[in-house]
């Protein structure tokens, strides 16, 4: 199991709820979360520089994190920032919970 970290800027912001509904619907994801407003700090001309954009945190089963980086690059593009953080202990409740909500693998 894996929670899914993506990140979308500008225009792609505005898409949040449309991409997690569509993962949802796909059986992509057991649930998410959205984290609009983030506030994003890169260091830019020498400069400390402050942006924001929207995280969506999402908990899937590790084998379908292919397919939930190449749904992305097909209905939203190749540019999001898409990475994975293994989920190494869980309860039995939770594990059930994403297996019960995901695709067969």
């Amino acid at each position: 199991m894996v929670n899914i970290i993506i990140y979308l800027e500008n225009e792609l912001s505005k898409k949040s709820q449309e991409l997690v509904e569509s993962l949802l619907q796909h059986e992509l994801v057991a649930s998410a979360s959205i984290d609009e407003d983030n506030s994003y700090y890169i260091k830019k001309n020498g400069k400390v520089i402050k942006t924001t954009h929207t995280v969506i945190t999402a908990q899937t089963k590790s084998l379908m994190f292919s397919d939930v980086v190449n749904f992305i690059k097909s209905n939203f593009g190749e540019e999001v920032p898409v990475f994975s953080m293994p989920l190494t202990q869980m309860n039995e409740h939770f594990n059930e919970y994403i297996k019960s909500r995901t695709k067969k693998v």
